[in-house]
Order: C-alpha cells, then sequence, then structure tokens
C-alpha cells in the first residue's frame, strides 16, 4: 500500500461566474492483510481465496454483492500464507471525520471462497477494520483445519491431540 490519505479539490465554473474552488476534502484508504496458518501451527497456508463484503449480511449470504477493488474480485493467500487487499476506505475515518466509536467504523468482511488444499473452508466470515495503510497494517492471522484431521481435547490435559480416521472400502 501506499499513501493513506488523498487530499481531493474541485473547481466549480457557472455560466460567466468568477471559479470557486472548493475546500480540500481528505479521504483516508487502506489495507487489509492476512497471514494463513494451519490450526494450532504456523504452516503457512497458500491457495486461500477471499472475497471482501462491505456489510454482514451479504458476506453471511456470500452473495454477489462483493466489493471490486482495482479490477479485482478476489484474492488468494501467496506461498507464504499472505495477502494483501489495498484501496479500502478507512473504517475510522468517514465523511471527513475520524469516528472514535469502533460500533460506528464502516467494517468489511472477509468470506473464504477457496480453502487451502487439504484444509476446511472457514464456515464464517471474518470482520477486520481498515485503519492504516502500507507497513503500519497489522496483519490479521487466519487458522484453518486440515480436512484430515479432528481436533479432541485430551481427557483430564490441557491441550489437543490430532486424531485422523481413515476409512476403508468394504466392497472388493
Amino acid at each position: 500500500g501506499g499513501a493513506s490519505d488523498i487530499s481531493n479539490t474541485a473547481t466549480v465554473s457557472v455560466n460567466n461566474a468568477p471559479s470557486i474552488t472548493t475546500l480540500p476534502a481528505i479521504v483516508k484508504v487502506g489495507d487489509i492483510k492476512i497471514h494463513k496458518v494451519t490450526a494450532g501451527t504456523s504452516t503457512a497456508l497458500r491457495g486461500a481465496e477471499f472475497r471482501v463484503y462491505a456489510n454482514k449480511a451479504d458476506a453471511d449470504a456470500a452473495n454477489g454483492n462483493y466489493l471490486v477493488i482495482n479490477n479485482a474480485d478476489k484474492w488468494t493467500t501467496d506461498p507464504s500464507g499472505n495477502l494483501t487487499i489495498e484501496g479500502l476506505l478507512f473504517s475510522n475515518w468517514i465523511n471527513g471525520a475520524t469516528v472514535t466509536d469502533p460500533a460506528n467504523y464502516r467494517s468489511y468482511y472477509l468470506v473464504e471462497i477457496k480453502a487451502p488444499a487439504d484444509h476446511q473452508l472457514l464456515a464464517q466470515p471474518i470482520k477486520v477494520d481498515v485503519t492504516a495503510a502500507g507497513a503500519a497494517v497489522v496483519p490479521v492471522n487466519v487458522e484453518n483445519v486440515p480436512t484430515s484431521a479432528f481436533l479432541l481435547p485430551l481427557t483430564g490435559g490441557t491441550g489437543t491431540v490430532r486424531f485422523s480416521v481413515t476409512v476403508k472400502n468394504p466392497w472388493p
């Protein structure tokens, strides 16, 4: 990402009247960064695809009302499990003013549309807020559970153990 503040002015001319230049309007644009890993590990996951929605209802429905940003409508994690979505309006800057109450933020919702190989698709959208651009953005860590393993609690213990089931065809 680049600079997060974009200043705009407009010059208005009506018939033969003198031109008027508006006061600058500041638009703040930032990024979402994701780091995708296998649940309970630091193993990076490539190939996860996401779409971005502007509201929870559309994200929950995973409908066609996703955002198109800079001609892209989906984003894929790279071999290091990372992805960056640039060009989103700040969540805490609306109509030229800072929004201090997170309940009033312009939040975004990420929907995983393709899970990484051998991993389960995320069941719920991920709510994210855009409050920075470029190097200042803190990545959101997202975990995916492998399709071949279930995490069961250890009886009497405080951890989990991986458990897998192999089903063999009983018919020759």
